[in-house]
């Protein structure tokens, strides 16, 4: 019974070991409670949806970076046709601008030189108008003079030809006392003698000699003159002078009147000249003013539009920029939506055919099988254990019973049990029974005749005691020692007997692991198989994934436009789903424990039929 104890230590101790496999193998199943394949389609399941789910990410993203695309070129389109279209109006308005501010230049200039004439004009008129007017004055003051002095003088001779005469004396005086007045050198000096007339102002009498003087008729002025100088040849004539001095009244009052009439008439043109003048001035200046606010005016508008064109020049030009990169942009667009949504549709594809594959009902069925089968496996591992073990523990039962019995062949038998299979133990076991039932017959005979020699050898001598001591403690130890043996040789028979039943149940659990193992290694082929396919439809397109490059990051914004000119977001940038990696490592990982599990489940076949054998 000993020997069937040590199996069933052994079985618990073996089954760690080989055991171990499965362990790693069950690792994963004992998370969540899924094994591993279901963990695996489990993650493609979940990489599924966030595939699904960032395909409608995309397309969302596509739609508003293609309405912003459509919204900013359109907007951008009208700016730019607006902004050129506004520069043509400037460079006109400038073209304009400049030949105005020229024209206004020129017609300011030509105002300005025209008022200075004006006011020339002005001055030199008004200046001659005041001397012509300052010598009117001084000749009709001296024509007045005259006129009066000739009346006075008409007068004079008037009341001559009829009142008393003055004495020659008298008139002599009189004469001489108004050429003593300085009034000598005027005319002809035709009153060095007294007047004929007395009656005369000294003033009358120098306007009446002026008259005389001025006189173009020589014969006129010769008999006024000897009137006056009282030549006796014209002292008779009185009559004819009166009639000349009247005719030198007459005229003198026609010049006077006559240059009255052209003084006024002068005054008046000169009045309507200084008004013209004055009109003309105010108007040159009027216009200088206006043609200078106008001319301001037209400078700041050419440079306002100057500005302005500086200004719509480099905001059309940023337009353009905008649009050539909103085209590069908006084109790219298409294109890296047109290659996302292939790449996604490939890499939904690769998930999809690879759940296909592992929920296929071979891939569920092979999963299943290789499973139990492993379980299985393990099972009858651990029974091909439990033998190796029992056999380990009876060579070690062996061993002892050697040292104990001092026995050369027990020690053999032990070191066969560990070495050999359970045939040649029981036939060295059997064979050894033999020789230890012959010992001990050999023994119970020494025994026999031990007494024997004892009973011949009582009476000898005393110096026989030592050896009869020695005989007789010999004896109690070969007896010790054969009933020892005999319980030794019916437990081991016991046991041997035990061994032979484990031994047959051996050779059947033997055929039906044999049997396992082979179903094991088919179903782990197959499964191998499976998982390499979903493996390779995996790496299909992840181990060849080229991600695109985003062309639209957002960066080039109009700042001067309105925010919605700032594109409303970009693509992810798209790699591969994060748990792809997961999935490929799971299954790689199922496929090298499936691997492991046949190398081990091989070696542990050879070792089992080694054992066996």
């Amino acid at each position: 019974m000993r020997v069937a104890v040590v199996f069933a230590a052994s079985a618990a101790a073996s089954s760690k070991v080989t055991s171990s496999f499965l362990q790693t193998l069950d690792r994963d199943m004992n998370q969540s409670g899924l094994s591993p394949m279901k963990r695996i389609i489990k993650l493609l399941e979940d990489m599924q949806d966030q595939l699904q789910k960032d395909a409608a990410e995309d397309k969302a993203m596509y739609e508003k970076l293609n309405c912003w695309c459509n919204s900013n070129n359109g907007q951008k389109q009208d700016a730019v046709e607006a902004g050129e279209k506004h520069m043509e109006d400037l460079k006109s308005d400038i073209e304009s601008g400049t030949a105005s501010v020229k024209e206004l230049k020129s017609k300011l200039q030509s105002a300005q030189e025209e008022l200075e004439a004006n006011e020339a004009a002005l001055e030199k008129a008004t200046s001659m108008r005041t001397k012509e007017k300052a010598e009117f004055q001084t000749y009709e003051k001296e024509a007045i003079m005259n006129v009066e002095a000739l009346k006075a003088a008409l007068m004079v001779l008037e009341k001559s030809n009829t009142g008393p005469e003055k004495t020659r004396t008298e008139e002599k005086k009189d004469a001489f006392k108004f050429n003593n007045q300085g009034h000598a050198g005027h005319g002809a000096n035709f009153l060095a003698v007294p007047p004929v007339t007395p009656g005369l102002s000294a003033e009358e009498l120098h306007a009446l000699q002026r008259v005389v003087a001025q006189s173009e008729d020589a014969e006129t002025t010769a008999k006024v003159t000897a009137f006056f100088q009282q030549q006796p040849e014209y002292n008779n004539q009185s009559g004819e002078i009166f009639g000349i001095m009247n005719t030198l009244l007459e005229q003198m009052t026609g010049d006077l009147q006559t240059a009255q009439e052209k003084e006024s008439e002068a005054a008046s043109n000169f009045h309507d000249l200084r008004a013209s003048k004055e009109a003309e001035i105010q108007a040159g200046e009027d216009t200088i003013s206006e043609t200078t606010d106008e001319l301001a005016a037209t400078n700041k508008k050419l440079v306002d539009d100057k500005e302005d064109l500086e200004a719509t020049t480099s905001d059309v030009d940023a337009d353009k920029d905008f649009l050539a990169s909103l085209e590069k942009t908006c084109a790219s667009v298409d294109k890296e939506y047109a290659e996302r949504s292939k790449l996604r549709s490939d890499e939904l594809s690769a998930v999809s055919d690879t759940i296909d594959i592992l929920t296929s009902e071979d891939a569920q069925t092979l999963t299943s099988l290789t499973q139990k089968s492993a379980s299985k496996s393990a099972k009858s591992f651990v029974q091909t254990g439990s033998e190796s073990r029992a056999r380990s523990s009876a060579a070690d039962l062996l061993q002892k019973a050697a040292r104990r019995a001092h026995s050369a062949p027990l020690s053999a038998l032990a070191v066969s049990a560990k070495r050999d299979a359970f045939t040649k133990v029981k036939a060295a076991m059997e064979e050894m029974l033999a020789k230890m039932k012959q010992e001990q017959i050999d023994e119970v005979h020494q025994k026999d005749f031990c007494q024997e020699e004892f009973q011949k050898n009582d009476m000898e001598t005393q110096d026989k005691d030592n050896e009869k001591t020695d005989l007789e403690t010999k004896i109690d130890d070969l007896t010790s020692s054969i009933t020892q043996l005999e319980e030794e040789i019916k437990t081991l028979q016991e046991e041997i007997h035990e061994a032979l039943v484990q031994l047959k149940k051996a050779g059947e659990d033997r055929m039906e692991q044999n049997g396992d193992y082979k179903k094991t290694l088919s179903e782990a082929d197959g499964t191998v198989v499976i998982l390499k396919k979903a493996e390779d439809r995996l790496k299909q397109f992840y181990g060849l994934l080229q991600q695109p490059v985003s062309s639209v990051d957002g960066t080039y914004n109009d700042s001067r436009a309105n925010p919605d000119a700032k594109a409303p977001g970009e693509f992810k940038k798209y790699s591969k789903n994060e748990n792809s990696g997961g999935a490929l490592g799971l299954i790689s990982k199922f496929i090298k424990e499936t691997q492991e599990m046949k190398q081990e489940a091989i070696k542990d076949e050879q070792d089992a039929q080694a054992e066996y054998e």
